[in-house]
C-alpha cells in the first residue's frame, strides 16, 4: 500500500511492504509490486518493521555433527531449544549417530562450555576446519577436532541465534554501490536495513539498524529514478536466506523524492 503526498518540492513517500501480499517468491525471498510507480526517488530508507522469530535457531543449514573423521554423523532436528532439552536431544543424537549408547552431555553453566563424553568409546568431535559439513560444531564451541572419551568445546555454546539478520534488495542498491556495506575484500551485498533480534522465540523483533540509500546520478540514478517493483531477501549473520517457517513480516520504506 502506498501513500502519495503531493508537494511542489520534496516530497516523501511511505511504502508499507507486508510479504504476505508479495508478487511472487517466499516470504522472506521476494518481488513486491507497487500499485502506483513511484518516481523522483533520491533516498530511501527503512523506518519501521515487524518480523516474528519464528525461524530455527539450528535449521537445515547448521544441524550436522560429524564425528570420527565422517565415519559416524549426528544430526540435531531442527528447532529452538532451551538449554534443558538442548542437552537431552542432543545426546539423542549422539547415541544415534552409530557409535555406542554411551553418550552423555553436560552444560557447564559458570563458563558456557559443554562437554561430551562416553562410557566406553573413544570418539572424535570435528570442526569445521577439517570436515567443512560439521555444521553444528561452531554452535557447539568446537573450533578445531578434539578426541577423547571425554571432550570438552573450546568456546562457548550458542544456541541463541544469529546476533543479526538483514533485508537486502538488488534492486534499490543496482545503483548505490557508494552506500553499500563493504566487506574486507571489498565486495558488497545490498542491505537496506540491519535487524537485531532482540525478543525471545516466539516474539516479534522490531528493532533494527537502517541502512539509508542514496540516488548517486553519476552511477545511472536519473534513468532509475521511477520504481515499479522491488526485491526483498532476508538473511541472517551467515548468509543464509532466513526461513520464517510459513509466517510473515512487515516494513516500511520512506522515499525521498526530487
Amino acid at each position: 500500500m502506498t501513500s502519495l503526498l503531493n508537494a511542489s518540492s520534496t516530497d516523501n513517500i511511505i511504502l508499507i511492504v507486508d510479504s504476505k501480499k508479495r508478487y511472487s517468491g517466499t516470504p522472506t525471498n521476494f518481488i513486491y509490486r507497487i500499485n502506483n510507480d513511484i518516481t523522483r526517488v533520491r533516498n530511501i530508507t527503512v523506518v519501521q518493521l515487524s518480523l516474528p522469530f519464528s525461524y530455527w535457531v539450528i535449521n537445515s543449514t547448521n544441524n550436522t555433527l560429524i564425528l570420527n573423521n565422517g565415519a559416524n554423523t549426528a544430526t540435531m532436528p531442527p528447532g529452538t531449544y532451551n538449554l534443558t532439552n538442548f542437552q537431552i536431544v542432543l545426546k539423542n543424537a549422539l547415541n544415534a549417530a552409530g557409535i555406542n549408547l554411551g553418550f552423555n552431555v553436560l552444560y557447564d553453566l559458570s563458563t558456557g562450555l559443554i562437554t561430551i563424553s562416553n562410557t566406553s568409546a573413544t570418539f572424535t568431535i570435528n570442526s569445521t576446519t577439517s570436515q567443512p559439513g560439521s555444521t553444528f560444531a561452531p554452535l557447539l564451541g568446537f573450533a578445531s577436532d578434539a578426541t577423547g572419551t571425554s571432550v570438552t568445546s573450546q568456546n562457548a555454546l550458542n544456541i541463541s541465534g544469529p546476533r543479526f539478520l538483514y533485508v537486502t534488495s538488488r534492486k534499490l542498491c543496482k545503483y548505490f554501490v557508494s552506500q553499500k556495506p563493504r566487506y574486507a575484500n571489498n565486495t558488497f551485498n545490498n542491505a537496506i536495513g540491519i535487524i537485531l533480534p532482540n525478543v525471545a522465540f516466539g516474539g516479534f523483533i522490531t528493532e533494527f539498524t537502517p541502512l539509508e540509500v542514496t540516488i548517486n546520478d553519476n552511477q545511472g540514478g536519473a534513468s532509475y529514478s521511477t520504481l515499479t517493483d522491488i526485491d526483498f531477501t532476508l538473511y541472517d549473520e551467515f548468509d543464509n536466506i532466513v526461513n520464517l517457517n510459513g509466517m510473515d513480516w512487515w516494513l516500511v520504506l520512506k522515499f525521498e523524492q526530487s
